[in-house]
C-alpha cells in the first residue's frame, strides 16, 4: 500500500513547531522584563535596602536579574519572524521565488495577521490608561499620547510616529511593519543577486548608524539588515543539502556572543545579537542539541499567542503597578508582584487572544490553504 504524503502545511507546522517555542519563550521573557522593572524597587533601591529584604526575597532578586535583556529578546522576535516570513520562498527555486509571489495576497494576509490584535491594543491600552488616571486622579503622563496623530501615526505603523499611550512595545511591531513592506523589494533583489538585497540593507543600516535620518523609517532603518539575517538563515535552511550554508549560521554564534558582550548597546550590539540568535537557531534546526530542542517545544503552546502577549502586556504591567502604587504609596521591597504578574496577566491574554486573534489566524490558514 501507498503510504500518502502529508500535506506540505502540515509538515512544515511539525518541522518548525520548535520556533513556536522560541517565540513563546521570547515573549514570556519580554513580559517578565517588563514586570521586573516597572513592579519592584530598581537594583540600585536594592542596594541602598537591603535589610528590608528577606534571604527568600534577596534570592528572587539574583535569580530574576537574568530577566534584563528584554531590548535582545526583541532581536530574537525579528530573526524568527525572518525567517519565518521568507521560508516558502526560500524553498522555491530562484526564479520562481518572485514569480509566484502574489505581492496583493501577501499584504492582504499581513494585514489579517497583525491589525485585528493592533486594534484591540489600541483600545486595551487606552482603557486601562484612562482607568488608571481617573483611580489615581491624575492626568495620562504624555500630552501625546491620545492624539489624532499618533492615532493615525500607529494606525499605520508608521516607525517614527509618537507611541500609543502608555504601550512602548509598539515601536518593534511597527518595525515589522516596515519589514514586510520592503520584503518584495527585498525578494525581487535576492531572485536577481542576494547580494543586492544585503547591500541595500547595509547602506540603510550604515546611514543610520553614521547619523543620517531618513524620514518616517528612523531606527527601522538599521533593524532591517536584522531581520534579513533571518530570511538569509531561511535561504541556509531550505538548501541544507548544503550543508556548508548551515553550518556557517551556527559559527556566527561565538563571534555574535563576543560582540554583543564588547559593544553593549547600539545597532552594532543589535546585529551582534542578531547573529548570535541566527546560529543559535540554526543548531536548534539542525537537532544538535536534542535536549534542548525537547525542553523548547513544551513552550510551544504560548508560541500561539506570543504576538498577543507582546502587544497586549505592558499596558497591563502598568496598570498593576498604578494600583500598587495607589495603595502601597511605593513600589514594594519584594518580587512577589513580578512573580503574580504573569499568572494574571498571561489568562487575560489568552482570553483575548481566543475572542480575536484566533479567528483571524484561521482565516488567514484558509487563504493559505486555497492559495496552496
Amino acid at each position: 500500500m501507498l503510504l500518502k504524503k502529508r500535506p506540505d502545511n502540515i509538515e512544515h507546522k511539525n518541522e518548525l513547531a520548535v520556533l513556536d517555542g522560541l517565540r513563546g519563550l521570547a515573549a514570556l521573557y519580554v513580559l517578565m522584563h517588563h514586570a521586573r522593572w516597572q513592579l519592584s524597587q530598581p537594583y540600585l533601591e536594592y542596594l541602598k535596602n537591603k535589610t528590608q529584604y528577606s534571604i527568600i526575597d534577596k534570592g528572587l532578586i539574583y535569580l530574576t536579574s537574568g530577566f534584563r535583556f528584554g531590548h535582545e529578546a526583541v532581536i530574537l522576535f525579528f530573526i524568527i519572524s525572518g525567517f519565518v516570513i521568507h521560508l516558502k520562498q526560500a524553498r522555491s527555486s530562484p526564479k520562481a521565488a518572485f514569480t509566484n509571489f502574489k505581492t496583493l495576497n501577501y499584504l492582504f494576509k499581513r494585514i489579517l495577521r497583525i491589525y485585528p490584535t493592533l486594534l484591540l491594543s489600541f483600545f486595551v491600552t487606552w482603557f486601562l490608561d484612562v482607568l488608571l488616571s481617573n483611580i489615581n486622579h491624575q492626568p495620562i503622563p504624555a500630552s501625546d499620547a491620545y492624539t489624532f496623530r499618533t492615532f493615525f501615526e500607529n494606525l499605520f505603523l508608521i516607525p517614527s510616529g509618537h507611541i500609543w499611550g502608555s504601550n512602548g512595545p509598539m515601536w518593534s511591531l511597527r518595525h515589522e511593519w516596515f519589514f514586510y513592506l520592503m520584503y518584495p523589494l527585498l525578494l525581487l533583489l535576492d531572485t536577481v543577486k542576494p547580494a543586492l538585497s544585503i547591500i541595500v540593507c547595509l547602506i540603510l543600516f550604515l546611514s543610520y548608524t553614521y547619523n543620517i535620518t531618513i524620514p518616517l523609517i528612523d531606527q527601522a532603518a538599521y533593524t532591517l539588515l536584522i531581520w534579513w539575517t533571518g530570511a538569509l538563515l531561511a535561504n541556509a535552511y531550505a538548501n541544507r543539502q548544503n550543508n556548508s550554508l548551515l553550518r556557517l549560521c551556527m559559527l556566527l554564534t561565538l563571534p555574535g556572543f563576543i560582540v554583543s558582550v564588547l559593544i553593549p548597546y547600539g545597532p552594532f550590539h543589535d546585529l551582534a545579537c542578531g547573529f548570535l540568535f541566527v546560529g543559535m537557531i540554526a543548531i536548534i534546526l539542525n537537532n544538535k542539541l536534542p535536549p534542548v530542542n525537547s525542553l523548547v517545544n513544551r513552550f510551544s503552546f504560548l508560541g500561539y499567542f506570543s504576538y498577543s502577549i507582546y502587544i497586549l502586556h505592558f499596558p497591563m504591567v502598568l496598570f498593576l503597578k498604578g494600583i500598587i502604587i495607589r495603595y502601597n504609596h511605593q513600589l514594594p521591597y519584594h518580587l512577589w508582584y513580578v512573580l503574580g504578574a504573569g499568572f494574571i496577566i498571561l489568562p487575560v491574554i489568552f482570553i483575548l487572544y481566543l475572542l480575536v486573534e484566533k479567528p483571524f489566524l484561521r482565516i488567514k490558514a484558509n487563504l493559505s490553504t486555497a492559495s496552496g
